[in-house]
């Protein structure tokens, strides 16, 4: 399949964000919140999702992150990609990463 052909389909996909990437987090437009991210959703359709409450102080500390983590139940299962929580787990908040 040629490249151009490729653009197209992922153009063509995410209908609300034009060229935007799916699962590629930005900063969101939204004032109160810190980022945003295009998802498949229902019926492969593309979803906005936006994630991370602003105006917090950053306390990004191995206390805070653990009780971060446990009080959203990052570390328990799988979680679904296509979620809010998925995304401040992984994104904002990561397993191991101190900042």
């Amino acid at each position: 399949m040629s490249s151009f052909w490729v653009g197209f389909q992922k153009r063509a996909e995410s209908e609300e964000g034009g060229d935007k990437p799916l699962y590629r987090p930005t900063t969101s437009s939204r004032p109160e919140k810190k980022k945003m991210v295009y998802v498949k959703g229902a019926g492969g359709k593309p979803k906005l999702i936006h994630y991370g409450a602003k105006g917090y102080e950053h306390n990004y500390s191995d206390g805070a992150k653990k009780n971060f983590r446990s009080r959203m139940g990052c570390d328990k299962g799988n979680l679904d990609k296509n979620t809010p929580r998925y995304w401040a787990c992984e994104d904002l908040w990561p397993k191991g990463k101190v900042g």
